[in-house]
C-alpha cells in the first residue's frame, strides 16, 4: 500500500513480491467499481483508515503490508517510510547517482584496494564503516602506525577525518584509496597509482610540481631511511609487538555479556559508547596496524629471496607449503576447540567462554557473536560422518626448518631468519585479533542495547556513530522519524548496489565497464590465485549468510564457494573438500585456516557466488589457482 493506493492478492504475500502472482490494484478510481473474488462485499476503506493511523503514529507516509484474517478484518503486518527506489527504473538512477558522485569527488580516477578489507563479505554496516573510517583517518591508528616505522603518514595539519581517511565507500563497500596512500609514505611525489597487471607507480607529469622537486631529495632519503630501518629494527618491533598484546589483555575487561548494560543510564552509555570507540581507533589498533605493515614488508623480502633462488612460481608454492607445516595460529586452535564442542554439547560453555566474542562475519558490528547464538552457534556435526581427509603420508614430515637446511644456496641463513620473523609475525597477528575484538565487541552490545531504547532495533547499524551518539544524546520524536526515513533510504540504495561486484583493485573506468557488461558467465576454466595446494572434484555450495549455512545437509564432496570468508567461517571447512573465494590473499585468514587444515583453496575467482551455481560439478586445483567445470 502506498499513499491512496494498494494491491491485494489472495494468498501469502510472498507470491506478490516474488511476481509469482499479478496483484489486483485498488485506486480512489476504480475502488467502487473493481470486482475481487470473495471481496465483493468488502469496504476497501478500512484498509485506507488502517494506513490513516499508522501514518498519524508514525508522523510520515507509510508503505504499509496488510492481510485479511478469515474475518475479513484488516491486519497490520508492517510498516516503513514511502519510498519509490524499490524500482528497477530508480535503482538504475541510484546506480548512476553512485557513479556521477565517484566521478566529481575523484577526478584522478584513483585505484582502490579492496584487500585491505576482504573479510567484509557485502557491504559493511554504517556503523562499522564509520568506525573504521576513524581508524583511517589524521591522528588515529593507522596514520600513527605508519609513522612508527618511520613512513611520512599524514601531514600534521590534516584534521577532516571525511576528507582525509583512507577509508571510502564505492558503491557501497569499503576500499582503501591507493592515491592518498602512496603520498603517506614519502610525500608528495610525481608518481601515480596504476592498477594493471597489478598496482604499481608509474611516473606522472600532471604530478611534476615545484613541491614535488622539491620534496624529491627529502623523499629519497627517507625511502633509505625506512628500508634500512626495516631490515634492522623488525625483531625489535615485533618484540614490542608482542609486549604491547600482554599490556593489552591486561587492561580489558573479561566476561562482559551484552545484558551488562541494560541497566545503566542511556546517557551514560552513549557517552561510554562514544569513549570506547575512540580508544579502539585510536590507540587499540596501533600495534595491531604495525604488524600488519611489517607482515607485509616480511612477506616480500621472503618471497624476493625465494624467487632469487628458484623463481616466482616455485616460490609462491614453496611459501604455500611452508606455511601449511609451519603455522600454528590460534584460529586453528579455536576450530579443533569448535569441533570438539559440535560434537560434545558439555565442551560448549568452554568454548564459548574462551572464543564466545567471535563469530562469523565479526568484523561488521552488525553481525552477531557466537555467545549470543548459544547452542545454535554449533553446527550439528554429529548427523553426518566427518570428512576424510587425504591420506597422510607415513613418512615424517620435515620441518621447516629442515627444509631450509638441505636448501643448496648461500642464502640459508636469511632464509631461515625472514621465515621466523614471518612465521611469528602471523602467529601473533592472529592472538591480537583474538584478544581486540573482545572491546569490539563491547562496542556492539553497547551499539544494540542504545538501538532497543531508541525503539530502532537492529536498525541501528544503519547509523553512523557520530548520528548514533547525537540522537542518543539528544533523542525526539521528530530526529527518530526523519533517521527511520534516512534507513530506509539507505537499505533502498545498498539494494540497488547489492547486484555488482567488483574486483580487488578497481577504478571508476573499470567499475563503469563492469555495470554495463552486466555478471560475467562461468567459463570452462577460471584463474585465481592459488591459497592452498591440492587437487579436488567436487560439488559447489554457495554460501553468502555463514549463520544459516546447514553443511549436514551437503554433498559428501561439497567444495565452498563464497565471496570471502573470515575466522568465523573456518567451522564450516571441515565440511568441505574445498574452498573457492572471490577476495582474499596468501596472507589472508582464509589461506591461512585451509592451509592449517590441508584443505585446497584458490582465490581471485571473479564473482564466482554468482557465477559458480549450486550443485555445479568443478575441478578445484589449488596447486594452480585454477578452476574448471566439468565439461
Amino acid at each position: 500500500m502506498t499513499k491512496r493506493n494498494f494491491e491485494l492478492i489472495e494468498g501469502l504475500g510472498e507470491d506478490l513480491v516474488s511476481g509469482r502472482k499479478t496483484p489486483y490494484f485498488i485506486t480512489a478510481e476504480n475502488r467502487a467499481g473493481i470486482t475481487v473474488p470473495g471481496l465483493d462485499t468488502f469496504n476497501f476503506e478500512k484498509v485506507l483508515a488502517l494506513g490513516q493511523r499508522v501514518r498519524e503514529i508514525l508522523g510520515y507516509e507509510v508503505d504499509m503490508e496488510w492481510a485479511l484474517d478469515q474475518n475479513l478484518e484488516v491486519r497490520l503486518l508492517q510498516a516503513r517510510p514511502v519510498t519509490a527506489l524499490r524500482s528497477l527504473s530508480t535503482q538504475a538512477k541510484v546506480v548512476e547517482a553512485e557513479i556521477e558522485r565517484l566521478r566529481k569527488m575523484y577526478p584522478d580516477n584513483p585505484v582502490w584496494d579492496g584487500q585491505t578489507f576482504s573479510e567484509w563479505t557485502g557491504f559493511p554496516s554504517y556503523l562499522t564503516f564509520s568506525l573504521w573510517c576513524q581508524a583511517f583517518s589524521p591522528r588515529n591508528a593507522f596514520g600513527n602506525a605508519l609513522r612508527t616505522v618511520g613512513y611520512r603518514s599524514f601531514a600534521r595539519s590534516e584534521k577532516d577525518p571525511k576528507k582525509d581517511s583512507l577509508l571510502e565507500r564505492v558503491f557501497g563497500r569499503a576500499y582503501v584509496n591507493l592515491e592518498k596512500l602512496s603520498s603517506l609514505y614519502f610525500g608528495p611525489i610525481p608518481f601515480t597509482m596504476v592498477a594493471k597487471p597489478r598496482p604499481h607507480l608509474k611516473f606522472s607529469l600532471k604530478k611534476l610540481t615545484l613541491r614535488g622537486l622539491f620534496n624529491a631529495p627529502f623523499a629519497i632519503l627517507n625511502m633509505l631511511k625506512v628500508g634500512w630501518s626495516l631490515s634492522t629494527q623488525r625483531s625489535a618491533w615485533l618484540t614490542r609487538c608482542g609486549l604491547e598484546l600482554n599490556n593489552f589483555r591486561n587492561s580489558i575487561s573479561a566476561g562482559v555479556s551484552r545484558d551488562f548494560y541494560k541497566d545503566w543510564q542511556s546517557q551514560t552509555l552513549a557517552e561510554r559508547l562514544i569513549r570506547e570507540s575512540e580508544v579502539f581507533y585510536q590507540s587499540t589498533l596501533h600495534w595491531p596496524l604495525v604488524l600488519i605493515i611489517l607482515t607485509e614488508s616480511s612477506m616480500q623480502t621472503l618471497t624476493s629471496i625465494l624467487t632469487s633462488i628458484s623463481g616466482k612460481e616455485e616460490a609462491d608454492k614453496t611459501l604455500r607449503r611452508w606455511m601449511g607445516i609451519g603455522l600454528q595460529t590460534v584460529t586453528a586452535e579455536m576450530t579443533r576447540t569448535y569441533q570438539d564442542a559440535c560434537d560434545d554439547a558439555l565442551k560448549r560453555p568452554f568454548f564459548l567462554a574462551q572464543f564466545g566474542h567471535r563469530g562469523p562475519g565479526e568484523l561488521d558490528l552488525a553481525n552477531p557473536r557466537w555467545m549470543e547464538m548459544a547452542d545454535t552457534a554449533f553446527l550439528n556435526s554429529g548427523t553426518r560422518p566427518k570428512q576424510e581427509r587425504p591420506a597422510a603420508s607415513h613418512l615424517p614430515v620435515e620441518s621447516v626448518e629442515e627444509q631450509i637446511a638441505k636448501l643448496p644456496t648461500f642464502k640459508r641463513d636469511i632464509l631461515l631468519h625472514e621465515w621466523k620473523l614471518l612465521k611469528n609475525m602471523l602467529e601473533l597477528r592472529e592472538r591480537w585479533k583474538m584478544e581486540l575484538l573482545k572491546p569490539y565487541t563491547q562496542i556492539r552490545f553497547m551499539a544494540e542495547e542504545l538501538g532497543v531504547r531508541l525503539d530502532l532495533g537492529k536498525d541501528v547499524h544503519w547509523l553512523r556513530l557520530s548520528e548514533l551518539a547525537e540522537i542518543s544524546l539528544q533523542k525526539s520524536d521528530e530526529k527518530i522519524a526523519q533517521l527511520r526515513i534516512k534507513i530506509e533510504e539507505r537499505k533502498v540504495r545498498f539494494e540497488a548496489f547489492k547486484q555488482y561486484s567488483f574486483p580487488q583493485f578497481v577504478t571508476i573506468s573499470e567499475i563503469e565497464t563492469i555495470i554495463k557488461g552486466g555478471v560475467e558467465e562461468a567459463q570452462a576454466h577460471m584463474d585465481g590465485q592459488a591459497l592452498s595446494p591440492g587437487l579436488v572434484f567436487g560439488e559447489v555450495v554457495v554460501v553468502e549468510d555463514p549463520s544459516r549455512a546447514d553443511p549436514a545437509a551437503w554433498p559428501a564432496n561439497a567444495i565452498l564457494v563464497a565471496e570471502a570468508t573470515d575466522p568465523g567461517w573456518t567451522p564450516l571447512f571441515a565440511h568441505a573438500r574445498g574452498v573457492v573465494v572471490d577476495k582474499g590473499g596468501v596472507l589472508s585468514h582464509c589461506a591461512i585456516v585451509a592451509l592449517e587444515m590441508n584443505i585446497p583453496a584458490v582465490s581471485g575467482i571473479r564473482q564466482c557466488h554468482r557465477v559458480l551455481k549450486a550443485c555445479a560439478k568443478i575441478w578445484l586445483d589449488g596447486n594452480n589457482g585454477r578452476i574448471s567445470l566439468e565439461s
